[in-house]
């Protein structure tokens, strides 16, 4: 079992490192830096500890771990917390140019960590990344 749960909580990571949180890019850059917490089961987000709107990640990783927990038959109350953590450590934007336009680059780097607490235990993953959009 604990194999499961610390597979759920890597894969929590790579899901809101990769393509699925493009969405809320443009909300992380009017927030700006900080520790981000994204409750898992309740998609309550908040920003240094206080509450925020949520992001459309949060709908998409409950979504996914709800559907998890019922595919490896585990019940929900089960899982004490499930939650994950972002720290927004470095922004950056700059202009590029050409001949007849200028676009605006924006760089955000992610470092992320994921707790699962079922069954009285513990499951941590961590992962980190550098998005890049205009």
């Amino acid at each position: 079992m604990s194999r499961k749960f610390q597979g759920l909580a890597k894969t929590i990571c790579e899901i809101f490192l990769g393509h699925q949180s493009y969405k809320d890019l443009p909300k992380f850059m009017q927030l700006g830096k900080g520790k981000y917490e994204i409750d898992i089961l309740t998609t309550i987000s908040k920003k240094d500890g206080n509450n925020i709107e949520s992001f459309n990640i949060s709908g998409i990783l409950q979504k996914w771990f709800l559907s998890q927990l019922k595919m490896e038959n585990i019940p929900l109350e089960k899982i004490q917390k499930a939650v994950l953590v972002v720290e927004v450590t470095e922004i950056q934007e700059r202009s590029i140019g050409f001949i007849l336009e200028r676009f605006r680059l924006s760089q955000i780097t992610f470092d992320c960590t994921s707790y699962i607490n079922a069954y009285d235990r513990e499951y941590i993953a961590q992962g980190s990344e550098t998005k890049e959009f205009a």
